[in-house]
C-alpha cells in the first residue's frame, strides 16, 4: 500500500518557508544529487558532459534573469552583457595578475554586480518597454567597448583563458569541468532560492506587483531595484566566468543579442516567477537546441541550407509562442498542477 501525505500543518512562518518539507522530498533530493554527481559521470561521454556543462552555465545565468524579471518585474535583455563582463574580467585577471580561477570567479561576479548597479539607475524612471530598450542599449555599449578596445578584441582573435587548477589537478576536459559546473549550479540555486524566500525576495514581489503600493508600505523601491539588478548581474558574471574558463576562448561573438533573447525565452517557457521555472526552461529549450545540433547532418539533407541553418531559431520561436498562448505560466505551473493532482489522486476534490 502506497501512503501519501494528506496535508501539512505549519504553526510558524519558518516552517511554512521550508524548502524541503517531507522525507519523500529529502529522498528525491538525495537521489538527484547521486544521479548528477555519480551516475552521469559514470555513464556519460565527452558529448554528454559538454551538453550538461553548457546547460548548467545557462541555468545560472537564467537564475539571475529570474530574479530581476520574474520576481522584481524589471524586464531585462542585458544578462548576456553581464556574462561578457564576467568572462572578460575573469580572463584578464588570469592573464595580467596570474590570479587562479577560484579567485578570479568571485572577482568577476563582484565586477558584474557593480555594473548591474549602473544599469539599474535608469529603472528609477523607466518601466516596461522603455526599460527593456535601456538594457538593450547597455548590451550594445558593452559589445562596442569590447570590439573597439585592442587589448580585448585583439584584431578579432579575442582572449585566451586558462583552465582551472587545483593543486596538480587541471580541469582541462569536459569530464573534469563537469564537477565545477554542477557544484557552482548547486550553490547558485541555493542562493537564489534563499533570496526569493527571504525579506528581499518578498520586497521583489511587492515591487513587481505594484511599486507604488510597495513604497507606501515602507519599501525603498529604488534600493530594491538596484539590488535586483546587482544580483542578476552577479549571477551573469558567475556564468560568464565559468563559460570563459570552459571554452578557453573569449570573443564578443559568443555574447550576442540572440543569446540574450534565448535566455529570456527559456525563462518564459519555464515560468518567470519561479526558480524551478528557470531550471526547467533551460533544460527543455537547451535540450532541444542540443538535440537539433546533434541531428543537424540529417536536417541539412532534408531541408535547404538556409532553412537548416536557422532551424534551431525557428523551433525556439514556435515553442515560445505556443507557451505564451497556451501556458503563459510555463513548465513550472504544469509541474505544480501535476503535483497537486498526484497528491489528491484518486479523489477529485
Amino acid at each position: 500500500m502506497i501512503t501519501r501525505p494528506c496535508g501539512y500543518y505549519d504553526v510558524t512562518y519558518r516552517q511554512d518557508q521550508r524548502i524541503i518539507r517531507t522525507r519523500a522530498q529529502w529522498s528525491w533530493l538525495i537521489t538527484l544529487l547521486i544521479v548528477v554527481y555519480g551516475v552521469i559521470p559514470l555513464l556519460g561521454d565527452s558529448f554528454v558532459f559538454a551538453v550538461f556543462n553548457n546547460l548548467y552555465i545557462y541555468i545560472i545565468a537564467t537564475l539571475g534573469l529570474a530574479l530581476i524579471t520574474g520576481y522584481c518585474g524589471q524586464i531585462s535583455l542585458g544578462q548576456v552583457a553581464f556574462m561578457a563582463i564576467g568572462a572578460y574580467t575573469s580572463t584578464l585577471l588570469g592573464i595580467h595578475f596570474n590570479l587562479p580561477f577560484w579567485i578570479a570567479l568571485p572577482c568577476a561576479a563582484v565586477v558584474s554586480a557593480l555594473s548591474g548597479l549602473v544599469i539599474g539607475i535608469p529603472s528609477f524612471r523607466l518601466k516596461g518597454f522603455y526599460l527593456l530598450l535601456s538594457t538593450i542599449a547597455f548590451h550594445v555599449i558593452v559589445m562596442f567597448v569590447i570590439i573597439h578596445t585592442p587589448a580585448l578584441y585583439r584584431g578579432g582573435a579575442g582572449l585566451t583563458a586558462s583552465p582551472p587548477r587545483l593543486g596538480g589537478l587541471v580541469f582541462d576536459s569536459d569530464f573534469k569541468y563537469y564537477f565545477i559546473c554542477i557544484t557552482a549550479l548547486v550553490i547558485m540555486t541555493c542562493l537564489a532560492k534563499n533570496i526569493t524566500r527571504g525579506r528581499l525576495g518578498r520586497a521583489f514581489i511587492a515591487v513587481r506587483d505594484n511599486d507604488i503600493a510597495a513604497e507606501l508600505t515602507g519599501i525603498d523601491v529604488k534600493r530594491v531595484k538596484l539590488q535586483a539588478f546587482a544580483l542578476s548581474a552577479l549571477f551573469g558574471g558567475v556564468a560568464g566566468s565559468l563559460w570563459a574558463h570552459y571554452s578557453l576562448d573569449v570573443h564578443p561573438a559568443q555574447f550576442t543579442m540572440i543569446r540574450a533573447v534565448m535566455l529570456l525565452g527559456m525563462l518564459v517557457v519555464g515560468g518567470t516567477g519561479s526558480i524551478l521555472g528557470a531550471v526547467l526552461g533551460v533544460l527543455f529549450l537547451g535540450g532541444i537546441e542540443q538535440l537539433l545540433i546533434y541531428l543537424m547532418p540529417v536536417i541539412q539533407v532534408m531541408l535547404p541550407m538556409g532553412w537548416a541553418a536557422n532551424m534551431p531559431l525557428i523551433i525556439y520561436g514556435i515553442i515560445i509562442m505556443v507557451f505564451m498562448v497556451l501556458e503563459p505560466r510555463g513548465l513550472a505551473h504544469l509541474w505544480t498542477s501535476f503535483r497537486n493532482w498526484y497528491r489528491l489522486w484518486p479523489f477529485k476534490y
